[in-house]
């Protein structure tokens, strides 16, 4: 087998990773009786990383990367969701207190216009004149009493003089 020396095959040297895959190949299909002891420069290069650990380790590291990537699409999406449905009820809260504060104006409005015409229809009551009359005369009915109620006292306290000072007497 002769080997070419182009850009297109292996060189001598160092073994190339086909060039080892194929050795460990044959070596496997030859009886181990006819391998012999391979020397220490023709050992073929082994197929799985020598750095099991590490190789384990950073496969653990990108699927974490590739997990924690995905999850944060995933808190994105949820954080403008809540963003949008935050400005929604902002929106909705200012709709409805616009139309609550419109109604109880127009509530107002309304009651008003009522009372405006209730007081047109009605206007002065014909009682009023002789309420304010009756008024005025209890007012000086009231007074009279008052006056003799203040006499009824006097007349008492001069009865208890009279009658006190024979009750001595006796």
């Amino acid at each position: 087998m002769a080997q070419k020396t182009s850009g297109d095959g292996p060189q001598r040297g160092k073994p190339s990773v086909s060039q080892a895959l194929w050795g460990h190949l044959l070596q496997r299909n030859i009886p181990p009786a006819l391998r012999g002891t391979p020397s220490l420069s023709s050992s073929p290069v082994p197929i799985a990383p020598v750095d099991k650990n590490g190789t384990s380790m950073r496969m653990l590291l990108h699927d974490n990367q590739a997990t924690l990537e995905k999850f944060s699409g995933h808190v994105e999406k949820l954080t403008s969701r809540v963003d949008d449905a935050k400005r929604e009820i902002a929106t909705a809260h200012r709709i409805f207190q616009f139309g609550h504060e419109k109604l109880v104006e127009e509530n107002v409005s309304l009651l008003n216009r009522c009372q405006t015409e209730i007081q047109k229809s009605v206007g002065k009551p014909a009682q009023a004149d002789r309420l304010e009359d009756t008024r005025k005369l209890l007012s000086a009915v009231e007074r009279t009493i008052e006056s003799l109620s203040s006499r009824v006292d006097a007349l008492q306290m001069v009865r208890v003089r009279k009658y006190g000072s024979l009750v001595y007497l006796c």
